[in-house]
């Protein structure tokens, strides 16, 4: 939770504590992204106008930085502009709170984002080990003939789609699909 008053700090580290989220807080950017670079986080609840960096260029280095891109921004503001809104979304921000704002709506976005990490985390985990085992050294088991054709077979196959309107067309298989 990242946030220059320290008032708003307080209440929102005390409504996520009751929640049973464990809370960081940081006042201003410089120390919020020491912070995210040292320790391991779920979420980032971030102030767009705050002193010395401003949440939007936080938001800019997490979202460059690697080992944070993956990481679920909830920006917070005082500010209701639509360009600060699509300014947030377009450098990467998962969602836009304006304040004040009620806990209820607090606690809707914060799940939504942890969910969304959850699964974002989940499918990094899978195509990590996928391209892990995909490209080690050690050689794959070879298929039997038949097999291995079977296979070439269906990876240059055509899928046939029907439109609505009877009429039928064609498309490449993807690689990906089975």
């Amino acid at each position: 939770m990242v946030d220059d008053q320290e008032a708003n700090r307080t209440l929102l580290a005390r409504r996520l504590q009751k929640r049973g989220y464990t809370v960081v807080t940081a006042e201003n950017g410089r120390t919020a992204l020491e912070q995210l670079r040292q320790h391991t986080f779920d979420l980032v609840l971030l102030d767009i106008v705050m002193p010395e960096i401003n949440g939007l260029e936080v938001l800019r280095q997490v979202k460059a930085d690697r080992n944070l891109a993956h990481l679920p921004v909830l920006m917070l503001s005082a500010l209701d502009e639509l360009d600060s809104v699509v300014q947030c979304l377009e450098l990467g921000a998962d969602d836009f709170l304006p304040k004040p704002f009620r806990s209820a709506i607090l606690h809707a976005r914060v799940d939504s984002c942890l969910v969304k990490k959850r699964m974002s985390d989940q499918l990094r985990k899978y195509t990590d080990g996928f391209s892990a085992a995909r490209f080690s050294r050690t050689p794959s088991p070879r298929l039997p003939p038949s097999r291995s054709a079977a296979r070439n077979a269906r990876s240059s196959s055509r899928i046939s789609v029907a439109s609505p309107t009877g009429a039928k067309a064609t498309r490449p298989k993807r690689p990906w699909a089975c």
